[in-house]
């Protein structure tokens, strides 16, 4: 008998035989009969399938095949519909691999499964659960995750699954556009055994949609389905990749919330627990991509991100790392587009079905901005739709630790005004904010929430530092910016203000203004905006008025500050409200207190010392209040207000002294000025602008010049003075109005000082202005012009050697001096009678001009003269050319020895004189030739060098010099010595004016003569004379006694002596030679040799003539002709020095007719008129 075990075995291998042979009974079944006859099992399989589908099902053809140890079935047109018979799934072809294991699980387990050109149609409906191919997409029936579903277990148990060549229809009645086909879809999932699923599929979305999706990865059993496969547990990860997605497609699944537009490529990681999206992680990169957000667009132009968080059916957190990034947003910043260089930080997205989206974001780090502006930022909160508009609403809390201060207009919304903007952007150029936070509540629509306060909060504050702040960037006259700002800002709803605690003012001004203490405040953001700023500043005095004079202040104030200067320091509270966008309606209101300041309204003005009181000062006005200073060593008080539109205006009353002009300006001129006078002035704006009006009737003040301008200190001349704007911006016109006596206007630039642009004078005349230079315009009856050339010369020879610098004063350099010595100038003098050296001229009118530097051209009208003058400085040289010439010494020309030099003749100029019709008192002489030149040296020497005198009668040449006195025993005196040639002695007698006195007569004079006082004045008590005389072949002709010399009263002689001379002097007296030795000094004459020969007789003189009285000593000898010689005669003559010898002669030998018989001595006596003829004794 068996053992027991062999028993067992046999049995089991018995059982074994008959289960391989039943399997194998099974197979030949399945093979042979099952699978060629499976078709006729299709309507059955049909049923099964709705039923289990619980949606019909419809299949063409099943048809069976053996492959290896495995059967197949090929199933086509597989068809399933949904509920309203709308196809959901349809498979043209399928290969089933059925596995063994189906005959222990008793179900349909495949080894192999392919799907070729299927269509599958997954749905959505409003209440969010998905239909796949007929089928609900749902939790398991104890809502439990998603996988457990039975139908997702049967899927992911299955060893292997393809799919190519699928279309995908997606349609969803919560999203538009609803439907959307994805193509070309290849799927493939491996199982092995109880562990991963793996799983890649690649499809095409629409072709609007962009590129290829792509996705791969795996499903991992939790540990507890590997012992219980009905366990729940499925985790897993996928790698998904999308490359040229189009956002703009993808933006209308979210409608009302997110536009888009650009082209991204993505690659993402994706972590699984059971179909639920627990983790997932994202690269992505993108070119051109454009995200719509409320009021703006994030533009992410090419750039990259990093995505890591965790994802479910209704939310999505996690962090996120952008880089190279921008946000458009036009419809929030003026600059649109912000490049975003990085952020990071947490979101946390929710949704899902019947709830709005809400994005919150957490520990957001942003560094944004362009270069110059780049900032960092922190930002947290949360945003969601559901506001008034899709703006939605905005919970955020954000800031900075440090960001330029020029990005404040960068970062500042659109809500504010466009001038406040600008202002920011433009006015805003350096300094750092720090601590800066902002706070964001409320409904967007209502932003920035100034409307309604209740609606929401919005609120920046932060600290400034080292700020550049220009209060009126690109102004036509911008405002010096403020440096160094120090403070706190705020912007509160639509509300800005900033509290300055310290600031300085440094651009253009010569030492810094501190700013002490400042609020800047801006009520309303919006369009129309006003800026107030109340500051108190205190610094150097010049520095405030140089900030006036280079700010709008200057036109506010009329310029009436724009040159003024000021020493020690000021305090000043001012106030300023500014339109933004319309500077020229700022309003400003300040003073500034004055405690012992210096002011000069102007450099050139005198200033006003130890100042006390205040200016007032506002964008209308320019005022004064309790003003007291000390003006030209006088008290000066001011008081009142001046509106720029006009009105009343400042009232000043004061006076000044000679000596603190003289002490201020150092002019020489001012060295003419004695005493002291008062004023009253009033400072107004008209319609040229602000002006100046000063009367006062200088009484007190002397003034010692030639008349008419010369003044007694007692005397009242009327005085009106005007300093007022020009026609021409920039130009101040002075006006001086000494009513009938003179006038004076003159133009000057705003930084010429006292150099006037032009300049016009009058005399007895108005003052006319030329194109440029000066004009003097002079009218009189009488005019001393040698007085008045003068006193000019003078002035401006010292004032050019002062530069016009006020050398010796305390002046402010203005150079008057140097332009009057270089400026052009004409001058035009009309006078009646004009008198200059001892002579006089009448009916004068001269016109002279400057033709160039030194060089000057004087055009000279009288009833004695007709030429031009032509100078070089007022004492180097002058040219003259005349047609005619007629000097006439004045009664009162003769000069006391010691009697004043004219300060004109200090120095005489070179001369280069030609006079083509020349005359002498009544004497007409002919041509005048004159070449005189000044020898330097310590004695001023004047040097004639050629002194011709021609007419037919005669020619006269004479050499001599001038010297000046030094001031000790060297005296003023002029020496000549002289040549005159006589062709015709009667015709010279007729040309000095004595005619019918001589007829004939030629030969010659020389000599030399002298006499005390200049070349143009003589006095013949001081002339010295000695001169030879030699005529031959003339004649004594008839003539009244007063036409004779009275020395040689002839024909008195002879009818004395008619009984012994009857017939010698008949028809005259003529004579072969006539020769003389004339001497004169201290007023007297002495002839030492005359000697007169004649063919019937010859006649000796000698003795003396009072020159001064016109009284004569003289004896006469007349000696018939008997072979006897001629006879040496002596008398005396005086000359007139300019007329030369020919005069000379003619006095000497023509004021006496000679009388005497041959054998008779005369003695003739007493005066030249009637003289005394005395018969002494005969031979």
């Amino acid at each position: 008998m068996a053992s027991r075990p062999g028993r067992w075995l046999r049995a089991l291998a018995v059982a074994a035989l008959a289960a391989v042979l039943a399997l194998a009974l099974f197979a030949l079944g399945v093979r042979f009969y099952l699978l060629p006859h499976v078709d006729d099992y299709r309507p059955a399989l049909e049923r099964y399938a709705t039923r289990v589908m619980r949606t019909p099902v419809h299949i063409d053809h099943i048809e069976g095949r053996w492959g290896g140890l495995r059967p197949h079935l090929e199933v086509t047109g597989l068809r399933i519909s949904d509920a309203q018979g709308v196809p959901s799934l349809s498979v043209p072809h399928a290969v089933l691999s059925l596995s063994w294991r189906s005959l222990v699980s008793w179900r349909a387990d495949l080894s192999d499964l392919q799907v070729i050109g299927a269509t599958v149609r997954a749905h959505r409906g409003e209440d969010g659960i998905w239909t796949v191919a007929g089928r609900r997409v749902e939790r398991s029936a104890d809502g439990g995750r998603l996988l457990d579903n039975p139908a997702w277990q049967w899927v992911l148990e299955q060893p292997r699954m393809s799919a190519r060549d699928v279309t995908l229809v997606l349609e969803d009645e919560r999203i538009a556009p609803h439907r959307w086909v994805f193509s070309d879809l290849q799927a493939r999932t491996r199982h092995r055994g109880l562990a991963d699923v793996h799983f890649e599929a690649e499809a095409n979305p629409p072709a609007s949609y962009g590129g290829t999706l792509k996705a791969q990865g795996r499903l991992s059993p939790a540990l507890g389905r590997l012992l219980d496969r009905s366990a729940p547990g499925w985790t897993g990860q996928a790698a998904v990749a999308v490359d040229r997605l189009e956002l703009a497609r993808i933006a209308e699944l979210f409608p009302g919330t997110v536009d888009a537009d650009g082209i991204v490529d993505a690659q993402g990681q994706i972590a699984f627990t059971d179909v639920e999206l627990g983790a997932w992680s994202a690269d992505l990169s993108w070119a051109d991509v454009a995200l719509a957000v409320p009021r703006g667009t994030a533009v992410l132009g090419r750039g990259s991100a990093q995505l890591r968080g965790t994802v479910s059916e209704r939310a999505l957190a996690g962090a996120l790392s952008l880089r190279d990034a921008a946000l458009d947003l036009p419809g929030v910043f003026e600059a649109a587009r912000v490049p975003v260089h990085a952020l990071d930080g947490q979101l946390d997205l929710r949704f899902g079905a019947g709830e709005p989206l809400r994005l919150g974001f957490e520990d957001v780090r942003i560094d944004a901005g362009e270069t110059a502006l780049r900032a960092q930022f922190s930002a947290r909160g949360r945003w969601q739709p559901g506001g008034r508009t899709r703006a939605g609403t905005l919970e955020l809390e954000a800031g900075t630790e440090r960001i330029p201060a020029a990005a404040i207009a960068r970062y500042m919304p659109k809500v504010v005004g466009p001038g406040v903007r600008r202002w920011l952007r433009q006015g805003v150029t350096a300094g750092t904010l720090h601590d800066v936070r902002a706070t964001v509540s409320g409904d967007l629509a209502d932003f920035p929430f100034d409307r309604h306060p209740d609606a929401g909060t919005f609120r920046i504050a932060g600290r400034v530092s080292d700020a550049v702040i220009d209060a009126a960037p690109g102004a036509a006259r911008p405002w010096p910016p403020f440096e160094a700002v120090n403070g706190e800002v705020v912007v509160e709803r639509a509300t800005l203000q900033a509290d300055v605690e310290s600031a300085r003012v440094v651009q253009g001004l010569p030492q810094p203004v501190p700013v002490e203490q400042a609020q800047v405040r801006i009520p309303d953001l919006h369009a129309g905006a006003v800026m107030t700023v109340q500051a108190e500043a205190h610094g150097p005095a010049q520095s405030f008025l140089a900030y006036v004079g280079n700010t709008r202040l200057a036109d506010f104030t009329g310029h009436f500050l724009s040159q003024t200067q000021a020493t020690g320091e000021l305090r000043v509270p001012a106030t300023v409200v500014m339109p933004f966008g319309h500077p020229e309606r700022t309003e400003v209101a300040g003073e500034v207190e004055l405690a012992g300041n210096t002011v000069r309204l102007h450099p050139a003005a005198p200033p006003l010392a130890d100042s006390r009181g205040t200016v007032l000062f506002t964008h209308n006005s320019v005022g004064v209040r309790a003003l007291q200073a000390r003006f030209l060593g006088r008290p000066l008080r001011a008081e009142g207000v001046m509106p720029l539109a006009g009105g009343q205006g400042i009232v000043v009353r004061g006076g000044v002294q000679a000596d603190a002009m003289r002490r201020l300006w150092g002019y020489a001129w001012l060295d003419r000025l004695q005493g002291a006078t008062a004023f009253t002035a009033r400072i107004a704006s008209g319609p040229s602008g602000p002006g100046l009006v000063l009367d006062s009737d200088l009484s007190g003040l002397g003034l010692a010049l030639p008349a008419p301008l010369g003044k007694p200190a007692s005397a009242a001349w009327p005085t009106r003075i005007e300093l007022v704007r020009g026609a021409v911006p920039g130009v101040r016109r002075l006006n001086v109005d000494l009513r009938e006596r003179a006038s004076l206007a003159a133009e000057f630039g705003a930084d010429t000082g006292m150099r006037p642009l032009r300049a016009g004078l009058g005399v007895g005349t108005g003052a006319t202005l030329p194109d440029t230079g000066l004009r003097i315009d002079a009218a009189a009856k009488v005019v001393d012009l040698g007085a008045w050339g003068g006193a000019i010369a003078s002035l401006m020879a010292e004032e050019t050697a002062q530069g016009g610098a006020q050398a010796g004063g305390e002046g402010t350099g203005n150079d008057l001096g140097a332009w009057l010595a270089s400026a052009p100038l004409q001058a035009h003098l009309r006078a009646q009678r004009a008198e200059a050296l001892g002579l006089g001229f009448d009916e004068m009118d001269v016109n002279a001009q400057r033709l160039s530097g030194e060089r000057w051209r004087a055009r000279i009208r009288a009833r004695q003269a007709d030429g031009t003058l032509d100078a070089l400085g007022p004492t180097d040289a002058l040219q003259g050319r005349f047609s005619r010439l007629a000097l006439q010494p004045l009664a009162s020309a003769a000069q006391d020895e010691q009697a004043p030099v004219p300060e004109t003749l200090a120095r005489l100029p070179d001369i280069a004189l030609d006079v083509e019709d020349f005359s002498f008192d009544r004497w007409a002489l002919g041509k005048l030739h004159l070449r005189a030149t000044n020898r330097p040296g310590n004695t001023p020497v004047w040097q004639v060098q050629t002194l011709r005198i021609e007419n037919p009668a005669a020619s006269l040449d004479a050499t001599g010099e001038w010297r000046a006195s030094t001031g000790g025993l060297q005296r003023r005196r002029t020496t000549l010595d002289v040549s005159l040639a006589v062709r015709d002695a009667g015709a010279l007698a007729d040309r000095l004016g004595l005619p019918g006195v001589l007829a004939g007569g030629a030969g010659y004079a020389k000599g030399s003569v002298g006499w005390e006082g200049h070349p143009f004045s003589y006095d013949l008590q001081g002339t010295d004379l000695h001169l030879g005389i030699a005529l031959d072949h003339g004649r004594f002709l008839e003539a009244p006694d007063s036409r004779l010399l009275g020395i040689l009263s002839l024909q008195t002689l002879a009818r004395t002596a008619t009984f012994q001379q009857g017939g010698l002097f008949q028809s005259g007296f003529a004579w072969d030679t006539l020769r003389a030795e004339v001497s004169a000094a201290r007023g007297s004459a002495t002839l030492d040799s005359f000697a007169l020969r004649g063919p019937t007789a010859s006649v000796v003189m000698s003795g003396g003539l009072d020159l001064m009285q016109r009284t004569q000593d003289l004896r006469a000898v007349i000696v018939p002709h008997v072979d006897a010689s001629a006879a040496a005669l002596l008398a005396g003559v005086a000359i007139n020095p300019l007329v030369g010898a020919g005069a000379f002669l003619a006095q000497l030998l023509l004021r006496e007719p000679l009388a005497a018989a041959l054998t008779f001595q005369y003695d003739i006596r007493g005066r030249w008129d009637e003289p005394r003829v005395e018969r002494v004794s005969s031979r």
